[in-house]
């Protein structure tokens, strides 16, 4: 009996693991389309000038702009339509070298696989990047709280400077720009100031710095957490890593800013 519910838990285990999300995923992303933070997608190409096949990552806007050029085609469009309608195997053959070259066909390969399916597994990828995606919405309700904090400061700073005197054009720029955290290291660090300047970051600085302290707990724990999930081994296997987890339904794109890969969502 003892045996039976083992040989149960192990199978219901592999099931869990084994379902296979990558065409969910590949729709989404596929749909998600042009961006400045482009999603990467995992998708099977034979080279038809040797017939070599092989499965690859590579990023959305890179896939459109590769079957534009194969397909002969404008329009984004139709270019969506065809991807979608082969979602389902994600197997495609291309023969114009550009269009390869798009995809950087020649150099991607896929190693130590293995090893990473047994990471993905063993560390419950999946489920614990999904601890990621809600210490984001935790940041993002907290985010608010903070900014609504640090408006209520410069008021106050504003107002009891208004009591005693006229504020300077100097102090009233400061003050407007100090609804941006960036402003904090802006002026404390970069920008030249005059001696009021800096008195009125002295005072900012102390009324401002346990409301950034509390902030910064939360976005120190998505740091742990991006770093013990997805970090660590993005430095050690890089996109061999998203390339394995993209059929347990997780999504990676492009930053936007930096060009810095991110963990983006958990397709459920």
């Amino acid at each position: 009996m003892r045996q039976i519910i083992i040989f149960t838990l192990m199978l219901t285990f592999q099931i869990a693991f084994g379902q296979d999300k990558s065409k969910l995923a590949f729709e989404i992303a596929i749909k998600d389309g042009f961006s400045t933070a482009p999603n990467f997608v995992v998708l099977t190409i034979k080279n038809l000038n040797n017939d070599q096949t092989k499965e690859i990552i590579t990023d959305v806007v890179s896939v459109y702009e590769a079957f534009k050029i194969e397909l002969n085609l404008t329009d984004y469009g139709i270019v969506s339509d065809f991807l979608l309608k082969n979602s389902e195997a994600r197997m495609f053959e291309l023969k114009n070298k550009d269009a390869l070259g798009m995809l950087n066909f020649d150099n991607y390969e896929l190693k130590s696989s293995d090893k990473i399916e047994k990471i993905i597994i063993n560390e419950c990828i999946a489920d614990s990047l999904s601890k990621v995606s809600l210490q984001r919405e935790i940041i993002s309700d907290k985010f608010y709280e903070y900014s609504d904090q640090r408006e209520e400061i410069i008021e106050k700073i504003n107002d009891s400077i208004s009591d005693l005197r006229k504020l300077t054009p100097e102090e009233i720029r400061i003050l407007g720009d100090l609804t941006d955290e960036y402003y904090d290291y802006h002026y404390n660090e970069y920008v030249k100031i005059s001696e009021r300047g800096k008195q009125l970051m002295k005072i900012w600085n102390t009324k401002v710095n346990p409301f950034k302290i509390n902030y910064k707990i939360y976005t120190d724990e998505l740091e742990r957490l991006e770093m013990k999930f997805f970090r660590r081994y993005y430095a050690k296997y890089g996109m061999n890593f998203c390339h394995l987890a993209f059929k347990y339904g997780v999504i990676f794109n492009s930053n936007c800013e930096n060009g810095v890969l991110e963990f983006n969502q958990i397709i459920r």
